[in-house]
């Protein structure tokens, strides 16, 4: 069970690249993510990777794209740095627990999933 805010960065520094990107994917599918850490971040990497205007112009062969992947590998660690400060410590929390294999508990007593039924189609449903 993840305690603290320092708890938790220990923990998400603890996770190892693939681990870190499996968080990332999985905090900006979660709907209890704010919207705007969720599409703000990922549409401004985007914007540049498609962006004509470049550090280095894509006509320099393998620079150039060297140059887009190095941005959005920093744009990336940059988006886990703020959906991890601002997003809920313990949905967070909950995701770490879950890519690193270890059981988690909330701190507010309840389970993780009271109040939800799962059905084979995928969609949940509140009680």
């Amino acid at each position: 069970m993840i305690e603290s805010e320092d708890q938790m960065a220990e923990s998400v520094d603890d996770l190892n690249m693939l681990q870190r990107a499996q968080l990332v994917w999985s905090l900006l599918r979660d709907d209890r993510i704010s919207v705007w850490l969720r599409r703000v971040g990922p549409m401004a990497i985007l914007a540049y990777v498609i962006s004509p205007i470049d550090l280095i112009p894509d006509l320099i062969l393998g620079v150039g794209q060297v140059d887009d992947v190095g941005v959005a590998a920093v744009g990336m660690i940059l988006l886990l740095r703020l959906i991890t400060r601002y997003a809920p410590e313990a949905v967070v929390a909950e995701h770490v627990a879950r890519i690193a294999g270890k059981p988690w508990q909330p701190t507010d007593g309840t389970r993780a999933h009271d109040n939800e039924t799962i059905e084979t189609t995928g969609r949940v449903h509140r009680r």
